[in-house]
């Protein structure tokens, strides 16, 4: 958390206990919501390698079009820049 809160402020030290715990709270957020939809992707992920590959279908492609895009997000928070992927 510490370090995702970094990535975002010039420097760790001069926040005061307010602005702080509205990064944590964003940080917290973001963590959350990529997580529900890495979760929500997994499954699908999970569905898909159960199938046949004869019965692959263009359904199937933008599901693993968005498990990259998902992917990509948790890339984003890290590296704290914003990755540019096309859809």
């Amino acid at each position: 958390m510490a370090f995702l809160i970094s990535l975002r402020v010039e420097s760790l030290g001069s926040l005061d206990d307010q602005a702080l715990e509205f990064h944590c709270r964003e940080v917290a957020l973001q963590l959350q919501s990529a997580t529900d939809q890495h979760a929500a992707v997994s499954e699908e992920l999970d569905q898909l390698a159960t199938t046949q590959p004869c019965e692959f279908s263009p359904d199937h492609v933008w599901t693993l079009v968005r498990a990259i895009k998902v992917q990509s997000r948790f890339l984003q928070m890290y590296l704290g820049k914003k990755l540019v992927l096309s859809s």
